[in-house]
């Protein structure tokens, strides 16, 4: 039988003291994960995590304060930042996109909406307000897309289209008369009317009809001079005003004709 070989009695000592943190479990959680100080990483995760929270409302007290006072330093240096990590920015966005529930993001997209509803609505306009051309640049790069967007809501918001159509038209009605008139004259002829005619003619024609010389009141129309049966254009010069009585009885007739049937051109 061979005789057990004995270890000096400091190296075992050392072993136990080197081994002893890591391997120790800890009283509180039993996790063995500890810092080479021999504290448990977990338990002092929890009270790093404990003291923000206990302090958080002082912390978020005193950014905004901060960034009340130093507003444009704030700003200017957010705009560096955002220049100097773009490609950083877009990544952890994507990611952040990618690991999100599609139905909850909506859920939370729509309630935030409503509670901020018109702060949002503001922020918006005045965003489009300083920034005409970005807005322009947008839909000619997003064309197709805004269309798509803009006939989804159309279907699933028919109500709400109606109303806003007719609050359009009541605040808008010459371009409504030209909205109308293209609509009907484009299957029949080319050109388009361009918006801000109708206030032009009614300067010319000094607010008379151009058949009868009476006053146009309200409910005047956009009458072709030469008829789009009988081979006129949509174009502006191809445009005057008339009692709507008057347009009724000239209808597709050629302007000639009509004017020799009431008395003129003879």
């Amino acid at each position: 039988m061979q005789a057990l070989t004995k270890q000096p009695v400091s190296e075992v000592i050392m072993a136990v003291e080197n081994s002893t943190p890591l391997a120790r479990l800890c009283v509180k959680c039993g996790s063995s994960d500890r810092y080479k100080s021999g504290d448990c990483k977990q338990c002092a995760s929890i009270r790093a995590a404990a003291a923000y929270q206990a302090r958080r409302s002082e912390r978020l007290a005193y950014a905004s304060a901060y960034r009340a006072e130093n507003k444009e330093k704030v700003t200017e240096s957010q705009a560096a930042y955002k220049i100097a990590n773009a490609e950083k920015i877009r990544d952890r966005s994507a990611k952040y996109r990618a690991s999100l529930i599609p139905e909850k993001t909506k859920a939370y997209q729509a309630k935030y909406y409503l509670k901020n509803r018109d702060a949002i609505r503001a922020s918006s306009a005045d965003y489009k307000l300083k920034n005409p051309l970005s807005q322009l640049e947008y839909r000619k790069r997003n064309k197709a897309k805004l269309k798509e967007n803009l006939a989804k809501w159309r279907f699933k918001n028919p109500e709400a289209m109606a109303k806003s159509a007719a609050a359009w038209a009541k605040a808008n009605p010459e371009a409504r008369r030209i909205n109308e008139q293209n609509r009907r004259a484009k299957c029949k002829s080319s050109g388009v009317l361009s918006r801000g005619l109708t206030g032009k003619l009614l300067a010319l024609q000094k607010g008379r009809c151009a058949c009868c010389g009476l006053l146009l009141g309200k409910n005047f129309h956009l009458d072709h001079i030469m008829p789009l049966a009988l081979g006129g254009t949509n174009t502006d010069d191809n445009i005057q005003l008339l009692r709507q009585r008057c347009n009724n009885k000239k209808y597709a007739k050629h302007p000639i004709d009509f004017m020799q049937e009431k008395g003129f051109l003879l």
